[in-house]
């Protein structure tokens, strides 16, 4: 599988009286990119969904599509093609923005943090520079719990070092103070942020894509309002992983995990075209409830919430002979991929982790050593299932053709 590896890295060394920093030897290797990641990565770092509602989904998908037409790969890398050359001048960025930051979610997965909501989702205000994201890290044996700023940038200019640090200063350092609202109406502190800045070149010469991170632990002294549970060192998250709820440290303060993981859902939900129960998650009177108890309520709008879930819910499985999964799965998508194949593609949700969130529970994340990935079948009959720490997957099978042709 091709690597977009780590080029450059920077961390915060001192912050009085100036920013100064430490350039780092990067990893020997960065994320795995299948391009399927890729493609389900630059949809959830769309926003469009949120204020445009139907025609945004929809736009969300044509901007990943037209993105990975863009890409070409190898077993050495990704690069772009001769025809990212012949776009219109206000089309480049736009494209080369949606590859940045769907490279920006892979590298901060890769680095360890299963959980992501978008910035807009914690409350964070949006009249001044700002970062896109909002990372999430439980504790374990040797790491602390993190609240991680990010920002992401893709360029097909090559990144200067000071380039880098003056945007990791202005979008996530300038927002170290600001203290996040999440669903629910519990508070969480940032603890660090990240900036991933990935370059783009090609067709000529040999560079591939290629992605500096610039990464600072902000000093101690903030408000951190509701605490932070440890996880075991197997990788839950919040009171239900194994080894219990003691945090690492006895008197750190915990993070309010409910609320992280709704306000991780939102843009799923956005993705699965249920507003309702997004809507659900974004409340900040809800605090959870029984999906049997829910349906029996005399009021409309608690059974449409259980209608969209119903009319969601779908059975996946990881190949032709294992046990289905329930899933909750969005609307049909169809891919061109540049080599001219034709793919229809699901992204879903697994429906225990969703259930449990809207019940007001802490789910655990399955093991973020590996994602799951596979692929199975030949030919026209080709699968391929993916699946993140957090649940959210995307399905994908190979068609002999145009839809209806």
């Amino acid at each position: 599988m091709p690597t977009v590896p780590i080029h450059k890295e920077f961390r915060l060394l001192s912050s009085t009286p100036n920013l100064t920093w430490q350039k780092k030897t990067p990893p020997a290797s960065g994320a795995h990119v299948n391009i399927w990641w890729l493609y389900l990565t630059m949809q959830r770092a769309s926003k469009l969904g949120l204020t445009l509602g139907g025609s945004g989904q929809e736009t969300v998908r044509a901007t990943a599509e037209a993105a990975l037409s863009v890409c070409a790969w190898d077993g050495h890398g990704y690069s772009v093609t001769p025809a990212y050359s012949r776009l219109k001048d206000y089309v480049k960025p736009f494209l080369s923005g949606t590859l940045g930051a769907g490279l920006a979610l892979l590298q901060m997965d890769h680095a360890g943090y299963p959980w992501m909501a978008h910035w807009e989702d914690c409350g964070g205000q949006t009249t001044s520079a700002h970062p896109d994201f909002v990372f999430f890290r439980a504790a374990t044996a040797t790491t602390p719990a993190a609240v991680c700023l990010a920002e992401s940038k893709g360029s097909r200019a090559t990144t200067t070092d000071l380039d880098v640090q003056k945007d990791w200063e202005r979008q996530v350092w300038s927002n170290r103070h600001q203290v996040l609202t999440l669903p629910g109406g519990g508070n969480v502190a940032p603890t660090e942020g990240t900036l991933v800045s990935s370059e783009l070149p090609g067709p000529a010469g040999k560079k591939r894509f290629r992605s500096t991170l610039v990464h600072g632990v902000f000093p101690s002294g903030l408000p951190a309002v509701t605490p932070a549970t440890a996880s075991s060192p197997g990788g839950g998250v919040g009171p239900n992983a194994a080894g219990g709820n003691q945090p690492l440290d006895q008197h750190a303060p915990e993070m309010d995990w409910r609320g992280i993981q709704r306000a991780s859902l939102r843009h799923t939900c956005r993705l699965l075209d249920m507003p309702l129960t997004e809507s659900i998650l974004a409340s900040r009177f809800w605090d959870g409830f029984s999906l049997n108890l829910l349906f029996t309520q005399p009021r409309p709008s608690a059974r449409r919430v259980v209608l969209e879930l119903r009319d969601r819910r779908a059975l996946l499985g990881w190949d032709d002979q294992s046990e289905p999964d329930v899933v909750y799965a969005g609307p049909p998508q169809v891919v061109v991929q540049p080599d001219g194949s034709w793919w229809g593609a699901t992204i879903y949700c697994r429906a225990s982790v969703l259930r449990e969130v809207l019940r007001g529970r802490v789910v655990d994340v399955v093991d973020t050593t590996e994602r799951r990935v596979r692929s199975w079948g030949e030919g026209g009959q080709q699968m391929i299932r993916l699946e993140a720490a957090d649940g959210v997957g995307l399905m994908v099978r190979k068609m002999f053709g145009a839809p209806g042709s």
